[in-house]
């Protein structure tokens, strides 16, 4: 509930961990709304009625005037139509609290400089076509949601469901902060122009190395828009994952965005060189043993610890690559998600 965890409901009123939103509320009042809160589907309102006519027609108008009566008769259901609710997606029952919760969380809140995105699970054991059953999850059925967030805030979120996939950002986007407007400043003065030199002697233009095709799969594309509600462009951020979300397509992404990204992975989300050493050489390989390789500006990394690990992150370099360093990976990854919980 929150930053502080605590380890039932009773103690966010206790005086050693009571923070500021309990001065507010106490704890009665909390559980009133908690048990008596309820969320409806959106009515459509009432359409509209159709403007009386200001004559009533003649029985001896002409023939030319019934297409104006056929129009007429046929407003009404127009009308009715164009103002019905169109079809929203399957969490409409959430709007629009779910985008006034969102804007909140992003408004109140400026996140640090490491952030971590992970998947998140709603206890629910109803009957629904969009919950999901995943065993190794403390709530091992339910709903299931993508967050961003820095250390125990949710500073972003998207549903997902086995059936749609994922919705999409939820709220406002804000574009990331500016910073403000320098005055002009006058030219500064330039030096007497020199007589033109010929050009230096340059050597031959090597060819540009191929560019490697980047594929981001859905939940990558979820991951990117996750982390374009972070104000990148003000401030640098570093995104720390688990082997999930992993790869090198939206690892290299993100730098492009200059966000930096790590995280452990998958063996199938390594380079193929990185894979064959793997099959040959994991076997016999000794506790801290590394093996690299750089693919589309993400460094791949395999360490040897009881078993093989393997890291991709594109904030090191090979020389920041040594054992101390890679179990400090291990760790602050899975302490990143920790924060997170179920």
């Amino acid at each position: 509930m929150g930053i502080v965890v605590c380890s039932s409901i009773e103690d966010y009123w206790a005086e050693d961990t009571r923070q500021k939103p309990m001065e507010a509320m106490g704890q009665n009042r909390f559980e009133q709304i908690q048990r008596c809160v309820h969320i409806s589907l959106p009515t459509a309102p009432p359409p509209a009625a159709p403007a009386p006519s200001a004559t009533a027609p003649s029985a001896t108008a002409p023939s030319a005037t019934a297409p104006s009566a056929t129009a007429s008769a046929t407003a009404p259901a127009e009308t009715a139509s164009a103002t019905a609710p169109a079809e929203t997606a399957w969490y409409k029952k959430l709007e629009p609290m779910a985008s006034m919760l969102a804007n909140s969380f992003r408004s109140a809140y400026k996140p640090s400089s490491n952030c971590t995105i992970d998947e998140m699970m709603v206890r629910f054991t109803g009957r629904s076509k969009h919950i999901l059953k995943m065993p190794s999850k403390p709530s091992n059925e339910g709903y299931k949601i993508y967050a961003i967030c820095d250390h125990g805030y949710t500073y972003g979120f998207e549903f997902y469901s086995r059936v749609d996939g994922s919705s999409g950002n939820i709220g406002e986007l804000q574009s990331p902060m500016l910073p403000p407007m320098l005055p002009p400043m006058l030219p500064p003065m330039l030096p007497p122009m020199l007589p033109p030199m010929l050009p230096p002697m340059l050597p031959p233009m090597l060819p540009p190395p191929p560019s490697i095709p980047r594929t981001l799969t859905p939940t990558s594309t979820t991951c990117l828009r996750l982390a374009k509600l972070l104000p990148y462009n003000n401030f640098p951020f570093t995104i720390f994952f688990d082997s999930f979300f992993s790869n090198t397509s939206s690892f290299a992404t993100l730098r492009d965005l200059g966000i930096g990204a790590c995280g452990t992975a998958r063996k199938a989300q390594l380079p193929i060189e990185l894979q064959q050493y793997d099959d040959a050489h994991g076997k016999d390989a000794e506790w801290g043993d590394l093996a690299s390789v750089s693919r589309d500006t993400v460094l791949c990394t395999r360490w040897q610890d009881n078993a093989g690990v393997f890291v991709l992150t594109t904030i090191h370099d090979l020389n920041s690559c040594d054992r101390t360093t890679l179990h400090s990976y291990q760790v602050a990854v899975h302490g990143c998600h920790s924060f997170i919980g179920s």
